[in-house]
């Protein structure tokens, strides 16, 4: 009977392996579709900032097909309310950024971009908190820059929300930061850098500031 029970147990065990495989490698598949759309909205944020109309359309439509994988690759997975969400939003923002592309309104394409990029962030499931409040630092810190650049008077309540976002998901980071001590003069820059942006009237200073943060994240990122 027990020798029965150990033969039953091994051939489940078998029979189970090909659909624990099909799992992580989904989940890979995933992760990879996932990163490649987070990179490829940073860069054609960056591409519309250049006017660029040959990259911005090369990047576009990276975008759009990547962005078609992904719901291929959601709709063969169990419903996540989430998810679901924020991949509607993503579409959404991939038809502004289209128009705003066709009429060459760069700094509206760039806008559209970063928040395309920010439906993913919230998409993704990070390993763990830290990784995805660093990514969303530099999502943030693009869009004060964007929104300074677009329209520093019509935008200012959003401006002053980003701030205080930028400032409080630092908290957050730094308080991961300063457990190795080695990271001191890092977390000590950041620090005098939200003050900066905390207290900061000058729209041309505050988008300095604001690229002066998503450098400081890429130094981030190297020691995490």
């Amino acid at each position: 009977m027990i020798q029965r029970l150990l033969i039953s147990s091994a051939i489940m065990c078998v029979l189970a392996l090909p659909s624990l495989g099909q799992a992580v490698e989904a989940k890979y598949k995933l992760t990879q579709i996932t990163t490649s759309l987070e990179h490829q909205s940073e860069d054609l944020v960056a591409a519309c900032l250049l006017q660029n109309p040959k990259s911005s359309s090369a990047l576009y439509q990276i975008l759009a097909s990547n962005l078609d994988v992904l719901h291929q690759q959601v709709d063969g997975m169990p419903f996540d309310e989430r998810r679901s969400r924020e991949l509607i939003m993503a579409y959404s923002w991939l038809r502004v950024i289209a128009i705003d592309l066709n009429q060459h309104a760069w700094i509206g394409a760039a806008i559209a971009s970063n928040q395309m990029n920010g439906e993913i962030i919230r998409f993704i499931n990070y390993n763990n908190a830290n990784l995805r409040d660093i990514a969303w630092m530099d999502y943030l810190a693009r869009d004060l820059m964007l929104l300074g650049k677009e329209d520093s008077n019509d935008n200012l309540s959003i401006i002053n929300l980003r701030k205080s976002q930028l400032v409080l998901t630092w908290q957050r980071v730094r308080s991961e930061l300063i457990k190795d001590f080695h990271n001191k003069p890092i977390t000590m820059k950041g620090d005098h850098l939200m003050r900066q942006i905390k207290q900061e009237k000058n729209i041309d200073r505050l988008i300095q500031y604001a690229i002066d943060t998503q450098n400081l994240i890429d130094t981030v990122e190297k020691v995490t």
